[in-house]
């Protein structure tokens, strides 16, 4: 019988060299709903296991945050807005820095979303596609 493992909250003190979003910002409305035990994973966030996965994510207050682990540059700020029965992401904030984020809002909000249920929601660490996550205009992949 194999033990569960337990994700521990990963918060922005581990990594030192985090940098804040750069202005200018793009931000996004958007109305995506999750459970209480969905609200729970993503405020535990991820942190890389290895060089090739591309995120650091944590939470604090009701914004989560997306550093590439490279760099520790901020390229996009979830704001959630939670209440009893889980939470509801309402808005993403873009940076409009040249080469940090897609271009496109809509396709840069499309990323945080799949990021969202890929990696913070995967049923395992085992099972999340860390590394994997991109699309096709991410600068990160030119």
């Amino acid at each position: 019988m194999s033990e569960k493992s337990v994700r521990v909250r990963v918060k922005k003190g581990q990594f030192p060299k985090l940098k804040s979003m750069a202005e200018p910002r793009t931000r996004v409305p958007v109305d995506v709903r999750y459970t209480r035990e969905q609200t729970e994973q993503i405020s535990l966030g991820k942190r890389p296991r290895d060089m090739d996965e591309k995120w650091i994510i944590y939470r604090e207050g009701d914004e989560v945050f997306f550093h590439r682990s490279w760099t520790g540059i901020c390229m996009f700020i979830a704001r959630l807005e939670e209440d009893a029965e889980g939470c509801t992401l309402t808005e993403i904030a873009i940076s409009r820095e040249p080469d940090h984020a897609p271009r496109d809002p809509e396709d840069a909000s499309a990323l945080v979303r799949r990021i969202i249920d890929l990696v913070l929601l995967a049923p395992s660490d085992e099972d999340a596609p860390f590394g994997t996550l991109t699309m096709s205009d991410d600068p990160a992949e030119t």
